[in-house]
């Protein structure tokens, strides 16, 4: 094995320089791959091939060990096993897929070939949510009783009109995907899995522009027994409003707050008030729009130390079809009004 990996990176839109960043941190990028070759060398100049189609750059034999997928959602299976295929190692941007099904294919096939595949989960490294995981596994927030997930950010005709292939339902497949995925996520992470009891979903501002709800709300019960309910919306007004998350236990409650779950409003833990000193990492600046925290760098490090043959639970492949599996079961439960 390499000192250090060697990857390819496919997929040349906004999410990719942040990608190419940290490839060349901890690796090497042999090639990049985008049905758009104009957007690929305005990414890397002339310095590297550049492949338009991913057959062409698998059929190539490059030395590559890891592959990047940065595309729309709806590739992301696909692409995914094709690569795997092929014996390579991958990662996902979020969301590992658009169905659970094709995310556990994924999964099935890592296993069949024997490589590693991973998912973007960059929130996980927030501060405040790695403080309160450390809270709930010692207990000291008791018995979790209730909790609710805000995610409020601003997503106007504007942003869709950026790429076709944002609002549509193949390739987009909803802002639970592809806003909210990592709010879902952190709530598996921290309080187990979760059944959808009810809801209601619907497209207000964004009718025309999206093939999806761009409002909801689910309730939610945990196999805890916990009970709670998430609001979401891309209807807020010039920004970002909130992304957060409350806790109700026993022996103590805690909100995991800010725009992109970056810090701690407040807590009482094992029944005491606690002064919690919040350190934020900034969040993605995508020109007019904002996305979640800038963790990539964390990302890379644990791929880095997985590829390398470390223990990885950071990033688990089964917590990543948990979330797909959750969104899936909302849109399929809660009908759009």
């Amino acid at each position: 094995m390499e000192s250090s990996p060697r990857f390819v990176l496919i997929g040349c839109g906004h999410i990719a320089a942040r990608h190419l960043r940290q490839i060349k941190r901890v690796g090497q990028l042999v090639a990049v791959c985008d049905i758009d070759a104009v957007k690929a060398n305005k990414l890397v100049g002339d310095s590297l091939p550049v492949f338009t189609s991913l057959d062409a750059l698998l059929q190539a034999n490059l030395p590559i060990d890891i592959c990047v997928i940065a595309t729309p959602n709806g590739y992301h299976a696909r692409q995914a096993i094709t690569c795997l295929q092929a014996g390579h190692y991958v990662l996902i941007e979020k969301p590992m897929a658009i169905s659970s099904a094709d995310a556990a294919s994924i999964l099935s096939t890592a296993t069949s070939v024997g490589k590693q595949v991973w998912v973007v989960k960059q929130n996980r490294f927030n501060q405040p949510v790695q403080q309160v995981k450390q809270w709930l596994q010692e207990g000291k927030l008791g018995n979790i009783l209730q909790f609710q997930l805000n995610a409020i950010w601003c997503r106007d005709a504007a942003y869709y009109a950026q790429d076709a292939w944002r609002g549509s339902a193949d390739l987009d497949g909803g802002i639970l995907y592809t806003q909210f995925s990592h709010f879902i996520d952190i709530l598996l992470w921290l309080l187990g899995d979760m059944q959808v009891l009810g809801g209601y979903r619907t497209n207000k501002q964004h009718q025309g522009v999206i093939a999806f709800e761009d409002q909801g709300l689910v309730q939610l019960q945990a196999q805890s027994g916990a009970i709670g309910s998430m609001q979401y919306s891309v209807n807020a007004v010039q920004r970002n409003a909130e992304g957060s998350l409350a806790i109700y236990g026993s022996k103590g409650m805690v909100k995991i707050g800010g725009q992109y779950l970056n810090t701690i409003d407040w807590a009482v833990i094992d029944g005491e008030e606690v002064d919690y000193t919040n350190t934020n990492a900034p969040n993605h600046q995508y020109g007019f729009y904002e996305g979640s925290m800038s963790h990539h760098d964390q990302v890379y490090d644990a791929v880095l130390a997985a590829w390398q043959g470390k223990p990885l639970s950071i990033l688990s492949n089964f917590d990543a079809v948990k979330t797909v599996a959750l969104i899936e079961q909302i849109m399929q439960q809660i009908p759009l009004q």
